[in-house]
């Protein structure tokens, strides 16, 4: 994209090139095509392409000489808030600015980008960039006879039985990652670890909000927002915890002025019954509260070895009265 000067002192034909646009730039109405100023001013005896921004609609008294313009939002531009000497704005041959100013070329116009530095790109830029995919339908469309799920391991998968992979070596989402592949590194990951990720899963899948968060987040930051959820860490893993001092005092107890995750019913209104709520869908009754939230607390228990089994998992409660009849009446109905 050109850069526009900060003031032209005559109205002739421009070849842009090295310039720029300052803050509160003045262009006409459906030039450039990306602005969007609300309004501002311009002096048309000032032969400067500077302007100061106004909110407030010229009246019949003020100055003839000041105009007024005002742009929608577009979304996707930049905001021209943060436009100030040396920034960048949208413009296309052929514009014209001010009604004098025409653009007649660009520097580097239809030149492709080329790596500053003149090296390779590493290994980890895409070699292509992928549009997301477009169904043209809503979920609810689909019926589980549409569905053709894949299931991709990302060379993750493993079996613990014959392949022994250690605790540091989880690669898991910090979100659904287990609390002992943090706390004992150099012991082996068992089939307890998914036992927890699918808990996490299971979690996401029926609410809106996850049960753990690792947006902009650190490993440390989601440790302890599992201890707010689900209560204290087994002893040795929180006297083992180097930051613990960051989020906890010496009897466990949040530090003032944090943030502190709801437990896990809190977490449950929160992020799964009020957005329920709020579309309709219809609210977990008690008893299936009651069972729902049972399974999730066995699933995440912190010590791997008390977790229940998959078995475990597919004859609790809640698969027995729920999940399974649902999932019957789903085949039949696609």
């Amino acid at each position: 994209m050109a850069r526009c000067p900060r003031r032209v002192a005559t109205p002739i034909h421009f070849r842009f090139s090295s310039l720029f646009f300052p803050q509160w730039s003045i262009l006409p109405p459906g030039s450039p095509r990306g602005c969007h100023l609300r309004k501002l001013n311009l002096r048309l005896s000032q032969p400067s392409l500077t302007s100061s921004y106004s909110s407030t609609a010229l009246s019949r008294n003020e100055d003839t000489r000041t105009r007024h313009y005002e742009y929608n939002w577009i979304d996707g531009t930049e905001s021209l808030e943060k436009y100030k000497p040396g920034g960048y704005h949208p413009i296309t041959i052929g514009d014209m600015l001010q009604g004098r100013y025409h653009i007649v070329d660009k520097l580097g116009f239809g030149v492709p980008i080329t790596h500053c530095n003149g090296k390779p790109l590493p290994p980890n830029i895409p070699a292509k960039a992928v549009l997301p995919l477009y169904l043209g339908k809503d979920a609810e469309e689909f019926s589980l006879s549409d569905a053709q799920i894949r299931l991709s391991d990302f060379g993750e998968t493993f079996n613990p039985d014959l392949e022994p992979r250690l605790g540091k070596d989880c690669h898991t989402p910090l979100a659904a990652r287990p609390p002992d592949a943090w706390f004992e590194i150099q012991t082996s990951l068992s089939y307890s670890a998914d036992i927890w990720s699918l808990a996490t899963a299971i979690w996401e899948i029926i609410g809106m909000k996850a049960i753990f968060s690792s947006e902009y987040t650190s490993v440390d930051e989601v440790i302890c927002q599992q201890i707010d959820v689900l209560g204290s860490l087994p002893l040795e893993w929180f006297e083992s915890w180097g930051k613990r001092d960051l989020y906890f005092d010496d009897d466990g107890v949040p530090k003032d002025g944090r943030y502190v995750w709801s437990s896990i019913d809190g977490a449950f209104e929160e992020g799964v019954q009020k957005y329920r709520r709020k579309f309709g869908m219809g609210e977990f009754d008690g008893e299936e509260t009651a069972a729902f939230l049972d399974l999730m607390r066995r699933m995440l228990t912190f010590r791997p070895e008390e977790r229940p089994t998959a078995r475990e998992v597919l004859q609790s409660r809640l698969m027995v009265e729920w999940v399974l009849p649902d999932f019957e009446r789903s085949s039949q109905m696609g």
